[in-house]
Formats: C-alpha cells, sequence, structure tokens
C-alpha cells in the first residue's frame, strides 16, 4: 500500500514502528514516543487502541534496549 496515495480519511497501512521520538540532544534521552493517529472524525474509533498498544510495546523495546535511557528515581 502506498500511503502518500491515499486520502486524509483513509487508514494508513500498519506497521511495528512508531512515527516520531523525541530526544532532548544535549543528554542523548529519548523524552517522548508519538503516534499519529488521525482525524477524531472517523467514525471508528478502534485505530486508536491499535495505536496505544503499538506505543506500549515500542516504549518497552526500547527500555529493554538501553535501560540506562530511564529517569532512574
Amino acid at each position: 500500500m502506498n500511503n502518500r496515495k491515499l486520502d486524509d480519511h483513509e487508514r494508513r497501512s500498519n506497521g511495528a514502528n512508531i512515527d516520531m521520538i523525541v530526544t532532548h540532544e544535549p543528554s542523548n534521552l529519548e523524552i517522548a514516543i508519538l503516534e499519529v493517529s488521525g482525524p477524531p472524525a472517523v467514525p471508528s474509533h478502534k485505530h486508536y487502541l491499535d495505536d496505544r498498544q503499538k506505543l506500549a510495546v515500542n516504549l518497552k523495546k526500547n527500555v529493554q534496549k538501553d535501560p540506562g535511557n530511564v529517569f532512574q528515581r
């Protein structure tokens, strides 16, 4: 599926990767992960739950990859 050819209201292809990781450059700490879910006017909101699960899985992978990248209490 070519995401660039889809209209705004059409769902993009699923993927395991998140859309963006925000990094604090001086410390090289990942401080946020983002997933763009689409417009809220879509009748079905199931994709929000799918994106939420994708964020949780990727957050877990990032922490396992580099446990030193997590804020310590």
